[in-house]
């Protein structure tokens, strides 16, 4: 066999061997890519969940401003003007950091707001009862649609750090997803943890 006959064999071997790697790399981009939509969608969610919880704090903000209603703003001005600020912050977000972070305020001011109406509770009347109740409701989805994202999020990290989709994740470029991690608690929630164990 000359030279020229080796040569051309050893590129035919280079490049089946080629086929037979690209294979399993291109299963493993769309694996992947899947994933990643996963993700996507699960973050979806969990915006909705905190779009549903601004609209019941709008709605209870709402509430508070009717004449009925307003001898209850005496007991807290402050955490009220701070919820329709903070409202405001969570509907005009524009990135995923942002919207973390007004998220994280907003339940922050909820939760002085429940502590704050915790001892009266007996006393309210149903309107207000029903739309603390709805954010109660609104926080525990937040909490499930965040729970099920992080789960996104580790399957697709997971499925990233391993081969041979760490070689299509170089090759398309794609990275790894952070988790939502919570600051704050749901409403009414009493506990000493404020983040979960990692």
């Amino acid at each position: 066999m000359g030279r020229g006959a080796l040569r051309g064999l050893l590129v035919v071997i280079l490049l089946l061997a080629l086929i037979v790697l690209a294979i399993p790399v291109l299963e493993a981009r769309d694996a992947l890519l899947q994933a990643r939509a996963q993700v996507a969608m699960e973050w979806q969610q969990v915006q909705q969940a905190m779009d549903g919880r601004a609209a019941s704090v709008t709605r209870l903000l709402e509430l508070l401003e009717e004449p009925d209603h307003r001898h209850r703003l005496s007991r807290f001005p402050r955490i009220r003007q701070s919820l329709a600020a903070a409202v405001q912050e969570v509907t005009s977000a524009t990135d995923s950091p942002s919207l973390v972070q007004s998220n994280e305020h907003l339940q922050d001011l909820l939760h002085r707001l429940h502590a704050s109406t915790e001892s009266a509770r007996a006393n309210e009347d149903a309107d207000l009862q029903r739309l603390l109740s709805e954010i109660v409701a609104a926080e525990n989805r937040i909490h499930q649609e965040r729970s099920q994202y992080n789960e996104a999020v580790q399957l697709y990290n997971v499925r990233l750090a391993l081969f041979p989709a760490n070689l299509a994740g170089r090759l398309f470029g794609m990275r790894r997803h952070e988790l939502y991690l919570p600051t704050a608690l749901p409403v009414g929630e009493r506990t000493t943890s404020i983040r979960p164990p990692q």
